[in-house]
């Protein structure tokens, strides 16, 4: 009996659920595998909408959306179902960007492109706030202020549109400015609307931009500058910290990192919302001491600018390089071997 193979054929006892013709164990399988979900919560999973996707239905009712980390869903079409879903099954997030479905954590990273009409009315601006020429020339002042010439390597985290690089690439030297966004369609508005219209395109090398969801800024290039212009005000903790750790991987010791955030009072209980800004969903805020502990991921010394003129209120903290990642975390390996040396020696 032990040396039996299972019956081919998919058995599932779930009341009203039945294996169609041509559904083996391997293609159920599979549909699980790739766990897609049905309405608008992401653990709930039809096993009904399962088996009409893998057994030859081009419909699919009610429709599907996928679960927020398994990248975009294929349209399926007959037997190539399989093919298509593990095509479309996406481990390379640098190379792909995917659409935001319900449950993202926040609006940005869309796919659609903007047509001629959105560039003449000024979506690709509003997309990233208001204020846009105010906002712009605020944090190119600010930089030059901290210390950035025309000499200087600059990474532009959430570059979006260029509402602040067209004022950087015009001031540094060619080639000397680089951007990492989540929203290709921001990024390309502003290679084909914003920089031709202020006559810089022969400044910027397109390559220069990066489209990410987890911000690779591995462009071969060590940066003197890096500034993060309203992009911790969209992401959680966690993020902060992926953020500060993968750019942490490309600036020298001394470079400096800015970023802006929005500060929690802090006479204030910590799951009250302040102006629409909450602890746990966009737009987010914080505590300055949070925003330091964040910092521990990598070897940055952090400092809390505060106001800068934001006509938001957002606050400006700066974190400044003090040694690399790995040299981090082999101190804080080595810190805990002396202290269970101490414990063991004291047992």
């Amino acid at each position: 009996m032990s040396g039996r193979r299972p019956p081919r054929r998919a058995v599932f006892r779930e009341p009203g659920i039945r294996a169609r013709p041509g559904c083996t164990r391997r293609r159920a399988d599979e549909a699980a595998r790739h766990r897609f979900v049905v309405g608008n919560s992401p653990q709930r999973l039809d096993v009904q909408a399962i088996l009409r996707i893998y057994t030859g239905s081009s419909q699919v009712s009610p429709p599907v959306v996928p679960n927020p980390y398994m990248g975009p869903v294929p349209r399926v079409h007959g037997r190539s179902a399989a093919a298509d879903a593990k095509r479309w099954h996406i481990d390379d997030r640098e190379r792909y960007p995917m659409p935001k479905p319900t449950g993202a954590i926040n609006k940005y990273g869309h796919l659609e492109e903007y047509t001629p009409e959105d560039i003449a009315a000024g979506a690709h601006r509003k997309r990233v706030g208001a204020y846009w020429d105010e906002i712009g020339k605020l944090q190119f002042d600010f930089l030059v202020k901290q210390g950035l010439t025309p000499g200087s390597t600059l990474l532009d985290v959430g570059c979006g549109s260029l509402r602040g690089g067209i004022h950087f690439i015009r001031y540094l030297d060619q080639g000397n400015y680089y951007g990492v966004d989540v929203d290709p369609a921001l990024v390309k508005a502003g290679l084909e609307y914003e920089l031709p219209s202020a006559g810089l395109s022969d400044r910027l090398p397109e390559e220069n931009l990066r489209v990410t969801t987890r911000f690779n800024a591995d462009f071969g290039v060590k940066f003197d500058f890096a500034l993060a212009q309203s992009v911790f005000t969209h992401l959680p903790l966690n993020h902060i910290r992926l953020c500060l750790f993968r750019v942490a991987k490309v600036m020298p010791p001394g470079g400096r990192f800015f970023a802006t955030y929005f500060e929690a009072p802090a006479d204030e209980p910590f799951d009250k919302p302040f102006k629409k800004r909450y602890p746990e969903q966009d737009p987010f805020q914080y505590r300055p001491y949070e925003m330091e502990w964040a910092a521990n991921v990598a070897g940055w010394k952090f400092r809390n600018i505060g106001d800068w003129g934001h006509p938001r209120g957002q606050r400006m903290a700066e974190y400044r390089r003090v040694a690399s990642p790995r040299t981090t975390v082999q101190r804080v390996r080595r810190k805990a071997k002396r202290m269970v040396g101490g414990v063991r020696s004291r047992a």
